[in-house]
């Protein structure tokens, strides 16, 4: 419902990874553009406010794009915008490639007869090898009506319905769930949100979804966390100086997840000849949404059949068998799968078992949910990362408390209700919900002491609730210690950031926290940072800023004294582990010994028969010589 309750605008650019994958990069109202303006309020682009396709009115103003191709679909509120080729056909695809490589505009074309309305027409870069060959290139800087490189407005920070953006605005990527895309509500509101704070919002389209062909062997999975990366690359090819945070949704969390603790880990480079434009992740700070976290927890949750998630387990096996019909053919055509078997599966776990994981390079879904769950990843995480789940999230795996608690680096905030990709709330809860404002708040707070230029003209705090998080921030950026830890920007430009960064986003977070659970019939009522304590200091605050503050106050004190003993807990956690690793140490320690008395024993059995052989070869060698000499 929340997708039809906003009708919204998108500029497509089309880029391609390394494998011959096409991706889509939604621009959220034409934000890319070097003359827009971002508005003052996310209500702007309701149905009730915002008229799609129209530069009048109470809506943004866009800047003429010449020549233009627009597409509408009413199912979802969605308009698309082109000044490229077509982004169907392959063909299509590589001609555009070549003609942006080249810096020379593409013509415009008509989408195919055979296209779904929405995927209409696209801008479309190069991959990273050809999208940008130094900071300055033609083809990735922004360009104005008249195809000539845009200058940097003189308001750096961007603030929302404070005139046209400079390059240098924030951006927020979006990674949206299994089988999404754009046109999700969830996409639509975060996006509206961020640009309402003068931010930029991009969504990043996945193989085959929401339109896009499908041009590889492999389709899109929560593995592929290198089609992050080509993205992250891209728009910090593209907005060189901007800080770029992302947030991802379901499956997107589990990409998201996975691609930060390889990318902080090293373990993403640009192919050769490329550039490379930054360190680690490339991202200023991350959030994950409603993430799986343990797909083998997820999948046996999903496959109860007494159980109502058995519901989404059929609802989520329907979604995947429409993704693979609707690309049957060029799946058949570059792949081995067979989506026949597939279509006849009614629950996930059998459209896995009959091959879906091993069209993705894994041997089995075992060890497909093995290399996706996000366990493994979390604790190589450098990059400042907010993780919100909700007790009641059917699709929930496992809660990642004992890895976050040991990772500075990583926030996690529970909430007892929320559902999956939901947290509703309010009176009116087909709008803004609050995942939107936790995600963009810890994001600001964040931004607030990275890049203290942005943070100070970024609308720190907009809208209700905005005292209480600067002075929560502002709080325990104070009493944060010098000794931190640091991030890396751009390469040749690191930026030392001590625990105040951290501590800040906590309490931006936190912040957020008490300003939507202040209604006692809000659905996150109960948030995991909240003890009843703060709960009852907040219940008798009033609606104005200082009242907010100062349960933002009360609350943060009570998470301090509840956070003490969840450490008591947690070190006696840690105490018990680590005897049970060193028990395991010790039996694989006789194991190694065991097996290598094995093999000794074995090496001198083979020496007594190898002696044995030859004492006996040596004989007949005699008894040949004697025969011989007697001859």
């Amino acid at each position: 419902m929340r997708t039809l309750t906003m009708r919204n605008h998108y500029n497509r650019q089309l880029i391609l990874t390394v494998d011959g994958a096409t991706l889509g990069l939604d621009w959220f109202d034409g934000c890319d553009a070097a003359a827009y303006r971002a508005p003052a309020s996310a209500a702007t682009f309701s149905h009730q406010h915002h008229h799609s396709g129209s530069t009048g009115g109470s809506g943004p103003q866009r800047p003429q794009q010449a020549p233009i191709v627009q597409c509408s679909s009413s199912a979802t509120g969605n308009t698309f915008t082109s000044n490229g080729a077509g982004s169907s056909p392959p063909g299509a695809v590589a001609a555009v490639v070549q003609a942006a490589a080249s810096s020379t505009p593409a013509a415009a074309a008509q989408p195919p007869p055979h296209s779904p309305p929405r995927t209409a027409t696209a801008t479309i870069t190069g991959p990273p090898a050809a999208a940008a060959t130094s900071a300055h290139d033609t083809t990735t800087a922004p360009r104005d009506s008249n195809n000539r490189r845009a200058s940097s407005p003189p308001n750096a920070g961007g603030g929302g319905g404070g005139g046209a953006l400079s390059a240098t605005a924030p951006i927020l990527l979006v990674c949206h769930g299994i089988n999404g895309g754009s046109h999700e509500g969830y996409a639509k509101w975060v996006c509206a949100a961020a640009v309402a704070r003068g931010w930029r919002a991009v969504v990043l389209n996945y193989r085959g979804c929401n339109g896009l062909p499908f041009t590889a062997p492999r389709g899109y999975a929560a593995t592929l966390s290198h089609d992050v990366y080509t993205a992250v690359y891209s728009v910090r090819a593209r907005f060189p100086g901007a800080p770029v945070f992302a947030v991802g949704y379901s499956l997107g969390g589990l990409k998201l997840t996975k691609y930060l603790g390889e990318a902080d880990a090293g373990l993403h480079v640009p192919p050769p000849g490329a550039p490379r434009l930054f360190a680690g992740s490339g991202l200023d700070a991350a959030a994950v949404v409603s993430s799986p976290v343990s797909l083998w927890h997820s999948s046996a949750n999903l496959a109860d059949t007494s159980s109502l998630n058995f519901m989404y387990n059929l609802a989520v096996a329907y979604k995947l068998r429409e993704h693979l019909s609707h690309h049957k053919a060029e799946i058949q055509a570059l792949t081995r799968f067979d989506v026949e078997s597939a279509l006849a599966a009614w629950t996930v776990g059998e459209i896995e078992d009959r091959g879906l994981p091993a069209s993705f390079g894994f041997s089995s879904r075992q060890q497909y949910y093995e290399v996706a769950g996000s366990l493994d990843y979390i604790p190589a995480i450098t990059t400042p990362t907010l993780m919100l789940l909700a007790e009641d999230d059917p699709f929930l795996g496992v809660i990642p408390d004992a890895e976050c608690s040991r990772n500075p680096n990583t926030l996690l905030a529970v909430t007892r209700r929320g559902g999956h990709v939901a947290f509703l709330q309010g009176a009116w809860p087909l709008g803004k919900a609050y995942m939107d404002d936790a995600v963009t708040e810890f994001f600001d707070a964040t931004l607030k002491h990275l890049h203290e230029p942005h943070g100070a003209s970024g609308q720190l705090g907009a809208g209700a609730g905005g005292a209480a998080g600067a002075a929560a921030a502002a709080g325990a950026g104070a009493a944060a210690t010098a000794a931190g830890w640091q991030r890396s920007g751009t390469v040749g430009a690191p930026v030392a950031v001590s625990d105040a960064a951290r501590a800040a986003a906590t309490a931006g977070a936190a912040a957020a926290a008490a300003r939507s659970c202040a209604s006692a019939s809000s659905c996150c009522s109960n948030a995991a940072w909240r003890s009843p304590g703060a709960a009852t200091a907040e219940g008798a605050a009033g609606n104005d800023a200082a009242s907010r503050a100062k349960a933002a106050a009360a609350a943060a004190a009570e998470a301090a004294k509840r956070a003490e003993a969840e450490a008591a807990v947690v070190a006696r956690k840690v105490e018990v582990a680590e005897r049970a690793a060193a028990q395991v140490r010790l039996l694989m320690h006789l194991q190694v010994q065991q097996e290598q008395q094995r093999v000794l024993q074995a090496l001198a059995a083979a020496e007594v028969v190898d002696a044995e052989d030859a004492a006996k070869s040596g004989k007949a060698g005699a008894q040949n010589g004697r025969i011989r000499s007697r001859l």
